[in-house]
C-alpha cells in the first residue's frame, strides 16, 4: 500500500482540512512549479501600478519594486484579474529589502496577488494608511510589535486578514504572544505546524527522489577534523548548549566559530570557496538549536543535508527525535536524545571517525534522494496566502491566540544540562 502523508490545507470553509498526497513522505514538502506554467496575458508593471494608483499613491520606490518583480517573473498577473489584484502587505522589522524578495505568487493556483512592503525607517515605521486599507493580507512581525507597535494604528476590515509572523521559538519570552493581540489577529505564520499557515519551508530543504540511484562513494575521504558548529547566541534556553558542546569536546575534536567561539576564518576571506573548503574537512556539524521547542528545527539542520560538503548533522532540537525522523531521510542524522549521555554520544562519534564503513552508512540515503535549497521567495508560503485572499472572505479573529501559542507544553528542558539563560 502506498503510504500517505497529510499536510494542513486551508479551505474556503475557514477551518483546517487535511490535504492528502498519495506518495512518499517527502512529497509536497517543497512545491515544484511546472516549468511551462505561464500567465496567458500578463499585465505590465505600468498597468499594475496604474490599477493600484486608483486606491493609493504609488511611490517611485514601489513602482521600481513592481517593475523589478515583473522583470524577474516574481509578479505575473493575468489581464483578466486587473480589477481583482490582492495586496499582501508586509511589516518585516525595519528592513529595507523589497517585499517581493520574500514572496512569489507566479507558481500558485491563484496568481493575482502582489507583495508590497513600502519602504520606511524607524522614524516612519508605517506604510501609508491607504496602502493598509487596500491590502487583503497584512503581515506583522511579532518582535516589531514590541518596539512601538504599528498595530493599534490600523483598523481591520471584516474581509481583511491580519497575520502575525515569527520564525523564532516560544522558548524565549520575547517571542511569546502578548494577550493584547487576542481578538486582533485571524492568522498566524510561524514555524509551528499548528499555525494557520506553517512557515517551515523557510528552514527546510527540498527533497526529490532520484529516478536512478547514484553510485556509492566514500564520504569520509579528505575529512581530517571532528565536529564544527557556528554559535552566536550564547544564551540558550531549555538546556545549556555551550556546556553540552564543551562536554562533547572531551571525546572528539570540536571547533566553534562565531560570537561564542573562535573568529570565523572565512568571514573576511576574499576566497568565495573558503567556507566550502573548510567544511569539507569536518565529519560532523552540531545542529544544536538555541531552544528545545516542538517543530523548531532550523537551517542549522537542513543546510547540512543540502550542502555538498557531506557533514553528518548531530542534532539537538524539538521535543523528540520523531520530529526529525518524520521529515528527514532515513539514517541521515544523529540525535543527542538517542544517547543516555554526552559521553555515549562522544564515543559513537569517535567510532564513526575511525570507521569509514560506519561513517558512510549515514550517507546511503544520498544515493536515492536529491536535497537542495530553493531561493527564499519560493520557501515562504505564498500560495497559501493568495488562496486565503481569494477564497475566504471572512475568518474571525482568534480570541485565545496568546494562550494557544504560548502553551508551555510546546517546550521542554533537557535536564542533564539546564538552561544557560538567566
Amino acid at each position: 500500500k502506498t503510504p500517505v502523508t497529510t499536510f494542513p490545507d486551508i479551505t474556503k470553509h475557514g477551518r483546517y482540512q487535511e490535504k492528502v498526497y498519495p506518495d512518499d513522505k517527502f512529497h509536497g514538502r517543497c512545491y515544484n512549479p511546472p516549468a511551462n506554467k505561464r500567465v496567458a496575458h500578463p499585465l505590465t508593471a505600468k498597468e499594475i501600478a496604474n490599477e493600484l494608483s486608483k486606491k493609493f499613491d504609488i511611490s517611485d520606490r514601489t513602482l521600481r519594486d513592481i517593475t523589478e518583480a515583473v522583470d524577474l517573473n516574481i509578479i505575473s498577473i493575468n489581464q483578466s484579474d486587473i480589477h481583482n489584484i490582492k495586496i499582501v502587505l508586509g511589516y518585516h522589522g525595519y528592513e529595507h529589502t523589497p517585499h517581493y524578495t520574500w514572496y512569489n505568487f507566479t507558481h500558485c493556483e491563484y496568481t493575482n496577488c502582489i507583495p508590497l512592503n513600502p519602504h520606511r525607517s524607524e522614524s516612519h515605521p508605517m506604510a501609508p494608511p491607504a496602502v493598509a486599507e487596500a491590502a487583503s493580507v497584512i503581515l506583522f512581525n511579532l518582535v516589531e510589535m514590541y518596539r512601538g507597535t504599528t498595530l493599534p494604528k490600523i483598523p481591520r476590515r471584516p474581509d481583511q486578514y491580519f497575520g502575525v509572523t515569527s520564525l523564532e521559538s516560544t522558548g524565549y519570552g520575547f517571542n511569546l504572544m502578548p494577550s493584547a493581540l487576542d481578538g486582533k489577529f485571524n492568522m498566524t505564520l510561524t514555524y509551528h505546524r499548528k499555525s494557520t499557515v506553517p512557515e517551515w519551508h523557510i528552514f527546510k530543504a527540498c527533497m526529490d527522489r532520484k529516478a536512478t540511484p547514484s553510485s556509492p562513494q566514500n564520504y569520509a575521504a579528505g575529512k581530517t577534523k571532528g565536529a564544527l558548529a557556528y554559535v552566536s547566541n550564547c544564551n540558550s534556553v531549555q538546556y545549556d548548549r555551550l556546556n553540552v558542546m564543551k562536554e562533547l569536546s572531551k571525546y572528539i575534536p570540536l571547533d566553534i566559530f562565531g560570537r561564542c567561539g573562535q573568529a570565523d576564518p572565512c568571514k573576511m576571506s576574499a576566497d568565495k570557496n573558503c567556507s566550502a573548503n573548510l567544511h569539507k574537512q569536518y565529519h560532523f556539524y552540531l545542529s544544536f538549536e538555541n531552544s528545545l521547542c516542538e517543530d523548531y528545527i532550523s537551517e542549522k539542520f537542513w543546510d547540512r543535508l543540502s550542502e555538498p560538503v557531506y557533514m553528518i548533522p548531530v542534532a539537538m532540537g524539538g521535543l523528540s527525535v520523531q520530529e526529525y525522523t518524520e521529515q528527514a531521510p532515513e539514517n541521515s542524522f544523529i540525535h543527542l536524545r538517542n544517547f543516555t549521555s554526552v559521553a555515549q554520544l562522544g564515543a559513537h562519534l569517535k567510532l564513526l571517525m575511525e570507521n569509514e564503513r560506519l561513517y558512510n552508512s549515514y550517507h546511503v540515503w544520498r544515493q536515492h534522494w536529491d536535497v537542495y535549497k530553493r531561493p527564499i521567495y519560493t520557501r515562504f508560503p505564498s500560495c497559501d496566502l493568495c488562496r486565503i485572499a481569494n477564497e475566504m472572505p471572512y475568518m474571525p479573529a482568534d480570541e485565545a491566540l496568546s494562550s494557544k501559542y504560548n502553551d508551555p507544553k510546546h517546550c521542554a528542558n533537557y535536564d542533564p544540562y539546564p538552561s544557560s539563560w538567566g
